[in-house]
């Protein structure tokens, strides 16, 4: 089975990505590495949780990390009838978010130069 396979394979079956809305499962499945990026985070115990207020999803590095997403949109765009234009933005987002997880300067070292750098 190649990576890519086992990647939504894993995520298919994890109940934080079936709590998505159906078409960002589609287009996280269709991207090897988006289901790649956000195979990586649930296996390191990553959670997307919906809180009223937030406005932006944004990432946080706690433990375990997490997304932070607006409870009012999160919900919305779980209906079948949710219109595509808006789950589009929030899968660029939530894909966005998933880079910091993936690249988080505390967990990928920079070789060779300086933190302010």
């Amino acid at each position: 089975m190649s990576a890519a396979s086992a990647d939504a394979e894993y995520l298919r079956s994890h109940p934080e990505f079936i709590e998505m809305p159906g078409r960002i499962q589609a287009w996280i499945l269709e991207s090897p590495t988006a289901a790649a990026g956000f195979a990586g985070f649930f296996k390191q115990g990553g959670i997307v949780e919906d809180r009223p207020n937030v406005g932006l999803p944004y990432y946080s590095a706690k433990d375990p990390p997490a997304i932070f997403v607006e409870e009012s949109q999160w919900e919305q765009l779980q209906a079948n009838d949710a219109p595509a234009w808006p789950q589009r933005h929030l899968f660029g987002t939530l894909a966005h978010e998933i880079g910091h997880h993936r690249y988080n300067t505390g967990s990928v070292p920079f070789h060779g130069r300086t933190g302010e750098e």
